[in-house]
């Protein structure tokens, strides 16, 4: 692959969620330090919160972090202040635990949207803010410097679920996206596979036995791919084995789920 492949298992939860913070720290110091600017796509869910509080105590992290700009992987299309935004998780878990401020905070949802009207144009809006305030491109994507990631028990990673028929042949770097019946809210906005597959780097984190076998049949998807950069393909089984990356796939993983 041209872009090699990290697994890294640590032995629980808590152990894991350490590790990945301090390569999220590594990953964007050393962006900053060569660009003067780091970017980063933040996931959901309560794994990452976890980091995010662990990354927000790190002191090599607070060095750099007036120099990195937050965006996000995906969206539920709630207000910032309802309980299942992952902007207002990212927020609590590490913005406001941090001193000083960012380069940058990008949330999908940054005005009051109750509509589907008002969602697609939203994502229109990031997709412009993405071209804005990222400077580096592969074949004209602008490629982030750190995407983190998850794996849901479905095989989806941020909100590309399976089953999505444009997977694969993505032309839009944002968009909005109907989540299956079983999740809520439906409603989302998410960094498709083009986008997240430009970043430099990717790292997904996971943890608990429930998604053993899924992770499993991610990885040997990966590591049976031709090619290590991305391409209009056929939509993988899973979401998440139809990611690449730019420089390194991470995946940070409990021994529950490896």
């Amino acid at each position: 692959m041209d872009s090699p492949l990290s697994v890294v298992v640590y032995p629980d939860a808590e152990s894991a969620k350490a590790g990945a913070a301090e390569e999220i720290a590594s990953v964007l110091r050393s962006a900053a330090s060569v660009r003067g600017q780091a970017t980063i796509a933040l996931a959901g869910g309560r794994t990452p919160e976890g980091c995010y509080r662990k990354l927000a105590q790190r002191h090599d992290f607070a060095e750099c972090w007036d120099r990195v700009k937050v965006f996000w992987g995906d969206e539920r299309c709630v207000s910032t202040d309802a309980p299942s935004s992952n902007y207002r998780m990212a927020k609590r878990s590490l913005i406001d635990e941090m001193t000083g401020s960012p380069a940058g905070i990008y949330p999908m949802l940054p005005f009051e949207a109750r509509q589907r009207g008002d969602f697609e144009r939203a994502a229109e809006r990031y997709a412009e803010t993405l071209r804005d305030e990222i400077t580096e491109r592969v074949n004209g994507i602008p490629s982030l410097d750190l995407a983190i990631l998850g794996i849901g028990v479905d095989g989806h990673t941020a909100s590309l679920f399976p089953g999505d028929p444009l997977i694969g042949h993505d032309k839009q770097w944002v968009r909005l996206v109907e989540a299956p019946q079983e999740y809520s809210p439906r409603h989302r906005l998410t960094l498709t596979l083009p986008l997240l597959s430009s970043a430099r780097v990717v790292c997904f984190l996971v943890t608990g036995r429930e998604k053993r076998d899924v992770v499993a049949e991610v990885l040997r998807c990966i590591r049976s791919r031709s090619t290590g950069t991305y391409t209009k393909q056929a939509a993988p089984r899973y979401p998440a084995a139809g990611v690449f990356a730019r420089e390194r796939l991470i995946f940070v993983l409990d021994a529950a789920c490896s």
